[in-house]
């Protein structure tokens, strides 16, 4: 019996460490990396346009067909990763860390009302919401507890 219990005590031990840097990126997806001050997008595209298409359409009921993703850059370097399709522009917050950069994937803002804009809407830092487009358009945040990209 004390075995035992020395067994389950050593598996939920084992279970309950966690690493901080492991903690932190648990909610964020590698896109892209800073190559001489420029955001490069490295994954598969068409793999996640289709994941996100999927996920999007499952958790917001928006079908965006997005064909196109992008990493831009605003003047004050913030970065978003930005799907944009013929109707909808979707965007996530993204975090540079050292040279890599890091989509917060469990947040995005999605419009169809000021699509044609750079960023379309995007999501606020602290994740409470989206900043509307210029118009003042609709924008849908969507939220999940699990990658809206992977």
């Amino acid at each position: 019996m004390k075995i035992f219990n020395f067994f389950l005590f050593l598996l939920i031990l084992l279970a309950c460490q966690n690493t901080p840097i492991k903690a932190q990126n648990q909610d964020q997806t590698l896109v892209g990396t800073l190559q001489n001050g420029t955001a490069v997008l490295t994954v598969d595209m068409p793999k996640m346009l289709a994941t996100y298409n999927a996920n999007l359409l499952k958790m917001s009921g928006i079908d965006g067909k997005f064909t196109d993703l992008t990493i831009k850059t605003t003047s004050d370097k913030q970065y978003f990763l930005v799907f944009k399709g013929a109707i909808y522009s979707s965007s996530f917050r993204v975090t540079a860390i050292s040279s890599n950069l890091y989509a917060d994937d469990g947040i995005s803002c999605t419009t169809s009302d000021c699509a044609s804009e750079d960023f379309g809407c995007t999501p606020k830092l602290s994740g409470a919401g989206c900043y509307p487009c210029s118009n003042r358009g609709k924008c849908t945040k969507t939220v999940s507890s699990v990658s809206l990209l992977d």
